[in-house]
């Protein structure tokens, strides 16, 4: 947060500082927001990464499902592109129920996260 642009755009120290800390993603450059080696870092640390990537990265499979893995709320950070691609969205159906998380998905799911219920369950 509290670093020189020139540091926020350093690949090397950036990757460096996410494998210690995954939430610094939030401070670096967009060009480095958009580097697939970083978010899969990134994400790698903590699933709630993928809210501070860039919207192309958002709508990587490997990247999504690599969050959606570590926690189904990472759900409400893709683009609806993602979530309107049968092919991706197949995939994350089929990744819930061969792991039984549909139903319970679809049970924690509160009002408040409709936008999720939609995306995922199309209703």
């Amino acid at each position: 947060q509290y670093v020189s642009d020139e540091l926020r755009n350093d690949r090397e120290i950036v990757l460096n500082a996410i494998k210690q800390d995954s939430y610094v993603l939030q401070y670096v450059s967009d060009k480095l927001r958009n580097d697939r080696e970083i978010a899969l870092e990134a994400i790698k640390q903590h699933w709630s990464s993928i809210q501070y990537l860039s919207y192309e990265l958002r709508n990587d499979r490997e990247i999504v499902l690599d969050a959606v893995k570590q926690h189904w709320s990472a759900l409400q950070y893709l683009c609806d592109e993602y979530c309107n691609n049968a092919e991706d969205y197949e995939s994350l159906l089929k990744y819930f129920e061969a792991k039984d998380f549909k139903e319970k998905l679809e049970k924690e799911l509160t009002i408040k996260d409709e936008i999720i219920k939609k995306k995922v369950f199309k209703i």
